[in-house]
């Protein structure tokens, strides 16, 4: 009886060894952020860019981006705040001239005023117009301002990639496809149903495109927790990132609201 009890612990630690690792066995989102640029663009002055990541199927946050030779360019970025069925938005554009930056924000109505009072304390902000609705409202802004370039932001698209980390799926002369893990993972999440691959350029690790999915269960400390989170709370979350990098000259047309602005003037 006691050899039979002995082998049954000595197989339960085995089967909870493969299913809820050693501290050594959690991948480190830190090599992500070693493999892949996501910070800078490495002197990529001209460009367009778009990246969006959906949370089971809708859409938590977009972001689209050009800047052209001379000077001009164009963002557009949505966040989505599912917990309350709202977003909002944000458009900026600069011409190639000198000049000012304008603005267009959309954001709940129930922020309105605090909204509206924030863009008032603004030095370099004006507020053009400002429309109140019933569910959504709308600022139209100028700034004036000495800074006539877009800093690149890394945004939630590119943070978002390195919640996992990667192993390469194949290299080419020009590119590195990478895919993500599955696995367990510090912060206390589990990654499984990885799909989809990342393409990274060798020389600068520029994120040249992405389309990825997977399976993500948060829970609290131990195996019962996360045992818990997914098959009682059912706590898990199908995340799909997707992002395009497109490097060289793009034309920038002007947004039709921004001629709005110019008729208010």
């Amino acid at each position: 009886m006691i050899i039979v009890a002995g082998l049954v612990i000595i197989n339960l630690g085995l089967v909870l060894s493969v299913a809820y690792p050693f501290e050594s066995s959690y991948h480190d989102t830190e090599r992500c952020k070693d493999r892949l640029n996501i910070y800078d663009l490495n002197n990529e002055s001209t460009y367009s860019l778009d990246g969006a990541v959906y949370v089971n199927g809708g859409l938590l946050r977009n972001v689209t981006s050009t800047v052209s030779s001379d000077g001009a360019w164009k963002e557009r970025r949505v966040v989505d705040f599912s917990y309350h069925e709202e977003s909002e938005i944000r458009e900026e554009y600069h011409p190639s001239s000198d000049g000012p930056t304008y603005i267009r924000r959309e954001v709940p109505t129930r922020r309105f005023a605090e909204m509206n009072r924030s863009f008032q304390n603004e030095r370099r902000l004006e507020v053009v117009k400002a429309i109140e609705g019933n569910n959504t409202s709308v600022f139209l802004l100028r700034e004036n301002t000495t800074e006539n370039s877009l800093d690149f932001n890394p945004n939630g698209v590119l943070l978002g990639l390195c919640t996992v980390s990667y192993e390469e799926a194949s290299i080419g002369q020009d590119t590195i496809h990478l895919k993500p893990e599955p696995g367990w993972y510090h912060g206390d999440y589990r990654v499984t149903s990885a799909s989809g691959t990342v393409q990274v350029e060798p020389d600068t690790g520029n994120v040249m495109s992405a389309n990825i999915s997977f399976e993500r269960t948060s829970f609290e400390q131990t195996y019962a927790d996360y045992l818990h989170a997914s098959m009682i709370e059912n706590n898990q979350d199908t995340i799909r990132i997707t992002y395009q990098f497109n490097p060289g000259t793009h034309d920038v047309e002007s947004p039709t609201w921004v001629e709005e602005i110019k008729n208010e003037s």
